[in-house]
């Protein structure tokens, strides 16, 4: 039999999450599944659980949002081997399941999953955090400190727009430094994005890639507001993959497999939603962990 654990949030308050928890149990049991479940209490508990994973499980299931993917993808990638890991969408905004054509409903996905197959996908890291779906400095960053857990709850996704259009009104401009690929970039940016994923906020990114390449798309917008608007529409329509479409006044975009990020002053960093220290930082593509993916592929 195969052995699964199952992560999921176990604050008390969440009947309805644990009342889909049970019945995603059911289905692993019913598909030739022993399952332990795995309740997180607190911030960091995903991580611990997953870094202290018993080499006896074939799968982990993670039933959560994106800061729930983004602490266990911490704890396994410290493993010598990680098992197989399915992710069951139940978060606010669900990024990465998105970008893995997920279904956003859990028991959906988890159908979807048992049909599907195994795929590596790349797990770059910045400094000492691993992340599964993006990094940023500037605007991403500066409004994810300033959501309220209120409105969040409220309006769900639609608090990370308010908080960014808060954010744009009066936003923090970098000087910044960046080395990649022996080239060397200096300039004064709003947002630097390096994306992993296709998808922040629910809403798709300008340009995808495939998830095993081992390598990102570096974003980088100069100003901030409409500017940075009408700079992500244009990037959209067209192919910035093209070297005459990669830069304009206020849009910069390159793909890396490497990268050190220097900015003035020292800037937050955020990945995946999450803080994760200061500038300076190094991202490298050296890791890859097992994800299952629906059949039907589209990255």
């Amino acid at each position: 039999m195969k052995e699964a654990l199952l992560i999921y949030n176990g604050q008390a308050g969440l009947a309805k999450q644990n009342d889909s928890m049970n019945e995603l149990r059911s289905i692993l049991e019913a598909g030739g599944f022993s399952v332990t479940l795995a309740p997180t209490k607190q911030e960091g508990d995903a991580e611990e659980i997953c870094k202290n994973c018993d080499s006896s499980f074939d799968h982990i299931f993670i039933y959560g949002g994106d800061g729930t993917i983004h602490e266990s993808i911490n704890g396994l990638a410290t493993l010598p081997a990680s098992p197989t890991i399915g992710i069951l969408p139940g978060g606010t905004c669900n990024d990465f399941a998105r970008t893995l054509n997920i279904p956003t409903d859990p028991v959906e996905s988890l159908h979807a999953l048992l049909k599907g197959k195994s795929r590596s996908i790349d797990i770059p890291k910045a400094n000492d955090r691993f992340f599964a779906n993006f990094f940023s400095v500037g605007l991403i960053a500066d409004a994810s400190g300033h959501i309220s857990e209120p409105l969040k709850e409220q309006i769900g996704r639609l608090s990370y727009f308010w908080s960014a259009l808060k954010t744009s009104l009066q936003p923090q401009y970098y000087q910044y430094r960046i080395t990649y690929h022996d080239q060397v970039i200096e300039g004064e940016a709003a947002l630097i994005l390096i994306a992993n994923g296709n998808h922040i906020g629910s809403f798709p990114l300008p340009t995808t890639h495939p998830l095993n390449d081992g390598c990102l798309n570096m974003y980088i917008v100069k100003d901030a507001g409409l500017p940075l608007l009408q700079a992500w529409v244009e990037a959209g329509r067209n192919n910035i993959k093209e070297p005459e479409n990669n830069e304009n006044d206020n849009f910069f975009y390159a793909q890396i497999s490497e990268l050190q990020l220097e900015t003035t002053p020292i800037a937050n960093i955020d990945t995946d939603g999450e803080d994760a220290g200061v500038t300076p930082v190094n991202i490298t593509v050296d890791t890859a962990l097992p994800f299952l993916v629906p059949t039907i592929q589209q990255t």
